[in-house]
């Protein structure tokens, strides 16, 4: 059984083939999938409805950008850990991602979903991870303020 089995898991993601395979591996890895949903406004709605401990959301998404639905969880929801799953990695969303002090950042082009399964764990106990591409671009937006080990 794993450490954080049966941890409440909301899935906000447009594209419907990856979001029902996040569902399954979700439910694969033992957490508790408590919902799904294809846009931002609806996932707002069903983050402070079901108040998850882990919110998988995507950037790029109809109804509420998922960079606006992270800022109203995190007023609305302030536990939730959010985890962005997407595949705008080259730097446009990046400095509001990084003043919203999300928890990660994962690449869907490069990452696996193993790797997915292995990052949240980590994300759930308080820390963070940066897909190799995230980092990269960070460091091209940043080259002065952001060392090697902070991401």
């Amino acid at each position: 059984m794993l450490l954080y089995s049966n941890t409440k898991v909301l899935i906000i993601e447009d594209e419907e083939m990856f979001r029902t395979i996040l569902v399954r591996y979700c439910q694969m890895w033992d957490y508790s999938v408590v919902g799904s949903c294809d846009n931002g406004r609806d996932g707002l709605i069903q983050t402070v409805r079901l108040q998850p401990e882990l919110v998988l959301i995507d950037i790029d998404m109809p109804e509420y950008d998922g960079l606006d639905v992270i800022a109203a969880i995190q007023l609305k929801a302030p536990p939730t850990k959010t985890m962005i799953i997407t595949n705008t990695s080259n730097g446009m969303n990046l400095p509001k991602a990084l003043k919203l002090n999300v928890s990660s950042i994962i690449d869907k082009r490069t990452d696996s979903f193993d790797n997915i399964g292995k990052v949240i764990p980590d994300v759930l106990a308080g820390k963070k991870y940066f897909s190799p591409t995230v980092r990269d671009a960070v460091r091209r937006l940043y080259p002065e303020s952001v060392s090697v080990g902070t991401l």
